[in-house]
């Protein structure tokens, strides 16, 4: 909400991105000798070369600039205002040149990202601290199976076909993190590398995700859509199978990962450096509160134990088990305002906003406080000018 950024993802053909006053930490990285790398996903805008990875931090990409899109043909295929845009979108980029990839052609996203992250690492001065972002395709929509070797091993026995799909793209994602975590093992950098395991959103349960017995979906403001799971690996710095209680929230990455380089920034923007509390469970500088978005027709805020939302937080709301996409909605259709102890009821099965009319009074107001800060949406409508008729085929840059 202090970027612009809290109405929605960057789609396609679109002229906005995350501002560039704003710098990326992998540019900050670079100050304290850090080679940076990117493999996967972009979805940060690409109009122009300046929105670009590698014009943000990043010495080499290899991946895609928007959001969805074919895991073997690489192409995306969308309408926008009735007509339809369809072009390749997977590219190599340098600090100097960006270039599509067209002989990745039937080779499965998954696969190819992992192999890349590999050749990274093999080419890596061990003298020398690194960074790479390997941010997978999976398990992200289209729902298209794996190569057959992950369905018939570990998904054979599910009955749900989206859900048998899924598991087959889960197990081919588990391959290639064990592939790159198998060659830091061979190239002796396994235990002076800080591994980062997270996702940005619940799972979209129609397209084989489970978030149960979470409340609702991915694009929800309910638990469901905005809890996960992540873990950090660090053999150096921290203690085999600790657990980590205190509340964390994305934004808080920025700032930590440089802690993790070295600095000393205890914040950065919305975001507090956790290096301390991940390594050693300190209690010193733990987060207490946090906004899970303002928008105009809807919003959510975290103040220590309490979760307050308001307006629509967004469907399938029910509780939906693994073997069903979705749910009936509980009976809150005229409801606009929802209170929740998260950790006495993470599920989200007892509201709260009628027994305590004190404490939704407090959080209404501390949401009308933060609100007040929010800045007006960069989002821009989508620009034909960036067909791919234009660009050989291809979604490229350079064309805003």
């Amino acid at each position: 909400m202090h970027l612009g950024t809290q109405t929605g993802v960057f789609t396609i053909l679109q002229t906005s991105a995350v501002p560039i006053e704003y710098p990326f930490f992998p540019e900050r990285l670079a100050k304290f000798g850090y080679n940076r790398y990117m493999v996967g996903k972009w979805h940060l805008g690409y109009c122009k070369h300046d929105y670009l990875p590698t014009k943000r931090g990043f010495e080499k990409f290899f991946g895609y600039y928007g959001g969805a899109e074919n895991y073997y043909t690489h192409k995306e295929d969308t309408h926008i205002d009735k007509t339809k845009y369809k072009g390749v979108d997977f590219f190599h980029d340098t600090e100097a040149s960006f270039s599509n990839k067209w002989h990745k052609k039937d080779k499965y996203s998954t696969e190819v990202f992992a192999n890349e992250t590999i050749a990274l690492l093999e080419e890596q001065n061990k003298e020398k601290p690194f960074y790479i972002y390997l941010a997978f395709q999976a398990v992200h929509a289209p729902l298209q199976p794996p190569p057959s070797k992950y369905l018939s091993a570990k998904c054979s026995n599910i009955t749900r076909k989206e859900r048998r799909i899924y598991c087959g793209m889960v197990h081919a994602l588990d391959s290639a993190v064990g592939k790159v975590v198998a060659k830091l093992k061979d190239l002796d950098m396994y235990n002076n590398t800080i591994i980062i395991f997270s996702s940005d959103n619940g799972g979209e349960t129609a397209q084989g995700g489970n978030n149960y017995p979470l409340r609702g979906n991915k694009n929800t403001l309910w638990e469901g859509g905005t809890r996960i799971n992540s873990f950090v690996h660090s053999p150096a710095n921290i203690q085999e199978h600790a657990v980590r209680k205190q509340m964390f929230h994305v934004v808080d990455w920025y700032a930590t990962i440089l802690g993790m380089a070295g600095s000393h920034m205890n914040t950065y923007g919305d975001g507090i450096n956790q290096w301390d509390m991940i390594k050693n469970n300190s209690k010193a500088n733990n987060r207490r509160r946090f906004v899970y978005n303002v928008e105009a027709d809807r919003a959510a805020i975290r103040d220590g134990d309490y979760k307050l939302i308001t307006g629509k937080p967004g469907e399938p709301d029910g509780w939906i088990p693994p073997q069903k996409k979705s749910s009936h909605s509980p009976k809150s259709k005229n409801q606009t305002a929802w209170l929740f102890n998260i950790k006495a009821d993470p599920n989200e099965r007892h509201d709260l906003s009628v027994k305590k009319p004190s404490i939704l009074h407090k959080m209404m107001l501390k949401l009308r406080r933060w609100s007040v800060t929010a800045v007006p949406s960069v989002r821009q409508s989508a620009d034909p000018r960036g067909d791919p008729k234009h660009f050989n085929g291809t979604f490229a840059s350079g064309w805003c």
